[in-house]
Order: C-alpha cells, then sequence, then structure tokens
C-alpha cells in the first residue's frame, strides 16, 4: 500500500469537497455598514464588572462598618435604658450590608443595562451581617477598642462584598447580546468528513 498517493488524494478530495460547500453557503455581500461612532465603540466595550462590584463593596463596608459602629455606640449613649439602645444596635447590623449591597448594585449596573436586582441580595446580606455580628459578640467584641473594630472591619469587607456580589451575579437577568444594525454573524464552513474503513 502506497501511503503519500493516498493522503495527497484525501487532501485534494476535501478541498474540493469545502470550495463546493462554501459555495454553496455564500450568500451576497450586505453592504458595508457604517462607521461605529465613539458611544457605539464605548457601549460595546467589555469592561470587568465583577472586580468593579467587589472593590466598591469592600470600600463602601470598610467605611461603613466603623462609621456604623461609633454611630451607633453614640446614640446608644444618649439613652440610659436598654430598649433605647436597639436602634443603635439596628444601626450597627443593618449598615454595612444596605451600603455594600448598594454599591455593588450600582456599580454592576452603571452604564449598561440593568442587569442586577438588588432586592434578594441586599436581604442574604443583611443576615450574614446579623450572623457575623452576633458571632462576634460571642467571641468578646468591644466596640471601644480600636483594634477590635478594624478586625471586624476586616472580617465584615470579606464577608459582606462577596455575599452581596454573590447574590447580585446569581439573581442577574442574561447579558443581551446586539448586533449592529446590517451585520451578521460569520457563517461557519461545513467540510465533509471521509471515513476509511479498512
Amino acid at each position: 500500500m502506497n501511503l503519500p498517493p493516498l493522503r495527497i488524494s484525501l487532501a485534494v478530495l476535501s478541498l474540493a469537497c469545502a470550495s463546493e460547500a462554501l459555495a454553496a453557503d455564500a450568500a451576497p455581500a450586505p453592504a458595508p455598514a457604517p462607521a461605529p461612532t465613539a458611544t457605539a465603540a464605548a457601549t460595546r466595550e467589555q469592561r470587568p464588572v465583577l472586580l468593579f462590584q467587589v472593590s466598591t463593596g469592600v470600600l463602601a463596608t470598610a467605611l461603613a462598618t466603623p462609621a456604623s459602629i461609633y454611630l451607633g455606640l453614640w446614640l446608644s449613649s444618649l439613652t440610659g435604658s436598654d430598649l433605647g439602645g436597639l436602634p443603635a444596635l439596628l444601626l450597627a447590623v443593618a449598615g454595612p450590608p444596605v451600603a455594600a449591597t448598594l454599591a455593588s448594585w450600582f456599580a454592576g449596573n452603571w452604564g449598561g443595562p440593568e442587569r442586577f436586582r438588588w432586592s434578594p441580595a441586599i436581604w442574604v446580606t443583611t443576615g450574614v451581617s446579623l450572623v457575623a455580628f452576633v458571632a462576634a459578640g460571642f467571641l468578646g467584641f468591644n466596640a471601644n477598642e480600636p483594634g477590635q473594630v478594624a478586625l471586624f472591619t476586616a472580617a465584615d469587607a470579606v464577608l459582606l462584598p462577596a455575599t452581596a456580589v454573590g447574590m447580585l451575579q446569581w439573581t442577574a437577568a442574561p447579558a443581551q447580546v446586539s448586533l449592529a444594525p446590517g451585520s451578521r454573524l460569520p457563517k461557519v464552513a461545513s467540510m465533509p468528513v471521509v471515513r476509511l474503513e479498512f
């Protein structure tokens, strides 16, 4: 059996069939589309949404956690009863997750279609914040010591944005792919495969 002529004949047969298949699928060329404007090019530009969402969530949490704790301390010092401290506790627990979720939601929907919904994310993130606050209380968290506030802020800056962005991404609407007017998707060339059995 002589293999080089067999390989050459298979290559010639494949090229002949491929040109016929491409000629059958060919369509008349459309008129050239106008040059895209700067705004159209900017809307098609992909940006790292996930990184942007996480970084804004971390920044919002890092600012909101100590602010809400110290504001809660000040608010609770105004009343002498335990019942008067409940608004301060609510502020310290609910402030950071609301800030993290809204910052991540706003960053994800910035300059594009509104894919992300904040409703389930804000409730789950608030639940995670409540669990973290209770766990910190059981571990002996003292808001009067700046080192412990910094440690709690670091833990919150990891937990809350991760939860918020995870929920925002999980409940996001699918991304819409839009083509420019007059454009079409490229055709895929199909080539018959020769199957030899010996």
